[in-house]
This record gives C-alpha cells, structure tokens and sequence, in this order.
C-alpha cells in the first residue's frame, strides 16, 4: 500500500528540484545573453574607433577627443572653478594612442612624478617627466560620435565612470625616452591630507588647461565661421 504522506514529499522534492534546475537554465540563458550582448558591444566600439582612429595613428597623428560621464553631460563644457578634493572631473581632453583588443589608450598629460614604493606621485620639484596615459575599456563606452557633443568639433566618448579611476581601468605610465611603459609603477589612486597643498597646484593647472582649452574652442569656432562665410 502507497503511503499519501511519502507520495506528498516525493512530489515535493520533484518540485523543488525542478524549480531548482529551472532557476539555473534561467540563470545561465541571461549569462549566454548578457555576454553575447557584451562580446557584439565590444566589437562594435572597436570597429568604430578603427575605422576612425586607426588610420589617423598610422600617419602619427593622435587626434585630440573628449571624454566624457554620460551621468553628468549637464556639467560640459563648463567646468567648475571651486576647489574639491579628491572629485573627479565630468570630462577630459585626451589624446587617442592606441585602439587595443578590448580598449582604447589615450594619452592624458606629460607630467612629473616621483615613485616610490610602485607608486607614482605629482611631484612639484625633482622627479621624472613621465607620459601618463589611461585604458578605457570598450564595456565602459556608452558611444563614440566623431562629430563631437554640443557646439564643440572634437570625437566624444560618452563613458560610465564605473572604473577604478573613473573612466580608466589604468593608468599606465611610459618614460620620455623611447616611449617605453614604466611596468613596475602605477599612479597612486588615493592621497593623503598632507597632499592637499600639492592637490590645490594640480588643480590650478588643470583649470589653466581648461581655459586654454576654452580660447582653442573659440578660436576654431571662429574659423570655422569664417570658412562657412
């Protein structure tokens, strides 16, 4: 004779087990789907910056871009004058380097720095002049338009600032000579209080780069108002 009480767990066990196994194909078919959407992401980011960048680089020009956090497009291309430390700004002008496998290398600025320890650091006097750059992985760019965000004629990178220095997974540092990559030295990513004089002179000079950068917009406006007379 059946028991009702073992027929009731048996069938409770099957049930579970089957909610199990369809949670895990669920799972695992949002898995497949999500990196199949990353995977034709990627290749469709890299395609466009080849087809844009690559033949630029091959005659050794390093067209000039900026990127920018989608999350703050209001804040382009104004910039913000008060002091924050530690606040990563909206945007940047860099300099395209190199379109790689899964992201791109742009140069961001000449700057001397000290290392110490692995870690490279700002340094006012003394030190090495270095060519810091930064990767931007193809998962982090939302879309690439080469005909520029707003009134200004430069290739935007719209981005997530979702990486460990904002836009960039790294910072790679290279020598002046000889372009060669520093390997056993990084840009430190925190500072102490006792960097805070140091912090305020970076910010001076990016804000003197912004309002370079703000006199070449309004030069090449003008230009171009003059070409389109």
């Amino acid at each position: 004779m059946v028991d009702p009480e073992a027929v009731r767990a048996g069938a409770e066990v099957v049930r579970a087990g089957a909610a199990i196994y369809g949670a895990l194909t669920e799972r695992a078919a949002r898995q497949r789907a999500s990196a199949g959407t990353r995977i034709h992401h990627r290749a469709e980011i890299r395609r466009e910056l080849s087809n844009y960048l690559n033949p630029k680089l091959r005659e050794d020009w390093h067209p000039e871009m900026i990127v920018i956090d989608a999350a703050r497009l209001d804040e382009y291309p104004d910039t913000d004058e008060r002091f924050r430390f530690r606040t990563l700004s909206p945007w940047f002008k860099v300099e395209a380097e190199k379109v790689r496998e899964n992201e791109l290398e742009v140069a961001l600025a000449w700057t001397t720095v000290k290392i110490r320890w692995g870690n490279a650091r700002e340094a006012r006097h003394g030190g090495e002049t270095v060519l810091l750059t930064g990767l931007v992985p193809f998962d982090s760019i939302i879309t690439f338009d080469t005909e520029g965000y707003g009134p200004d004629p430069y290739p935007t990178l719209f981005c997530h600032f979702d990486q460990k220095y904002g836009a960039y997974s790294e910072m790679p540092l290279y020598h002046h000579e000889g372009r060669r990559r520093i390997e056993s030295a990084r840009m430190a990513r925190r500072r102490p209080l006792r960097s805070l004089p140091s912090d305020l002179r970076l910010h001076w000079t990016v804000k003197r780069e912004h309002r370079r950068f703000d006199s070449e917009i309004a030069a090449e406006r003008a230009r171009l108002e003059d070409t389109a007379i």
